[in-house]
């Protein structure tokens, strides 16, 4: 069982270290034309880079570099969203004049799914003396949550839940990335040059498209994480 969990942590840890260099990375690119403009001697000349191998460590470096700085923005913004997710996991669907709305629905559309792990939910709150169970609570719907992913590690039945985490979190890095160059371009746009008003749009474009697909793959993580706790709570 120890090995099993080393064998995740490492493989965690590479995940990561790949989702760090690559958000870092975009960055780099994309602000590479104002460094080879006005910082040339800073990597060229101080640094003494001289061959490929040199500058590959150092381009990796800044990458690393770049991308912590990312990643610590990603999880101060994208905290709420992730939040949001989980504390509507079981929310029931609102009416408003007779037409549901998707304020208040439920992660789990699919209305049997939802019944079946309410079912579980409520009686895992009555087993533990927990009180009643409110789908409409978030702090309720955080603890079932937590219980489930919980559960559903320990018993070895978390791959496919960590896996689209691990992706929501991938999106989510580069939506910031994507989003920074937008920020770059555009006080490059007003002080220095000023057509970069499509590099603006596209980098903004690129940012909206990576932050709708961490906002997917975090519904397809938070539905995993609670079918697969019915599934295995039948077993």
């Amino acid at each position: 069982m120890d090995k099993v969990a080393a064998n995740i942590v490492d493989k965690l840890r590479i995940i990561d270290f790949f989702n760090v260099i690559v958000s870092g990375g975009v960055v780099l690119y994309g602000i590479s034309p104002i460094l080879n403009k006005y910082a040339p001697s800073f990597f060229y000349v101080n640094l003494g880079l001289e061959n490929d191998v040199e500058k590959a460590i150092v381009i990796c470096l800044v990458c690393y570099i770049l991308g912590n700085a990312l990643q610590s923005i990603q999880v101060l913004f994208f905290k709420g969203l992730k939040s949001i997710v989980v504390n509507r996991c079981l929310s029931e669907v609102s009416a408003d004049k007779g037409k549901e709305t998707q304020q208040n629905s439920s992660v789990l559309a699919n209305e049997y799914k939802r019944a079946d792990v309410l079912t579980k939910a409520v009686k895992l709150f009555t087993d533990k003396n927990l009180g009643a169970f409110d789908p409409q609570d978030p702090a309720m719907c955080q603890c079932f949550f937590d219980y489930c992913e919980s559960s559903n590690s320990i018993n070895g039945y978390g791959g496919r839940a960590e896996r689209l985490n691990e992706l929501a979190t991938f999106y989510e890095q580069l939506a910031v990335a994507f989003y920074t160059l937008t920020v770059f371009a555009l006080f490059y746009m007003l002080f220095v040059q000023t057509n970069a008003f499509l590099d603006c749009l596209g980098y903004l474009l690129m940012g909206a498209i990576f932050m709708g697909r961490a906002y997917q793959s975090r519904l397809n993580w938070a539905r995993t994480v609670l079918t697969t706790y019915g599934v295995v709570t039948d077993k």
